[in-house]
């Protein structure tokens, strides 16, 4: 998924997610590559229960080192995208709730 296409499938939900925080438990910097990776952790509250997420995050920097080129990300795609389903489903019975 590019980010385009993960912008239009993540952040019209994003106000669903209170309290979203990323937390990085180990970084490793590579000089010479000029690269620097990261494993992160992510959580949130939402309407179905605490939401989780495990990332690897790779950041590829400019040859001077101040600046990101380009930046790569890998998440539990599978968890991700079965609970924003859930989320959605839950979210919208809430909207419309049956008679």
């Amino acid at each position: 998924m590019n980010n385009n296409e993960y912008i239009e499938w993540f952040a019209p939900n994003f106000p669903l997610y209170r309290n979203f925080k990323v937390s990085v438990y180990d970084t490793v910097l590579d000089l010479t590559e000029r690269k620097v990776a990261m494993h992160a952790k992510s959580s949130a509250v939402t309407g179905i229960g605490d939401y989780n997420n495990e990332y690897v995050l790779i950041l590829h920097l400019t040859e001077d080192g101040t600046k990101v080129e380009k930046f790569v990300e890998f998440a539990d795609s599978g968890y991700s995208a079965k609970f924003m389903d859930r989320l959605r489903r839950h979210h919208s019975q809430q909207e419309n709730p049956k008679l």
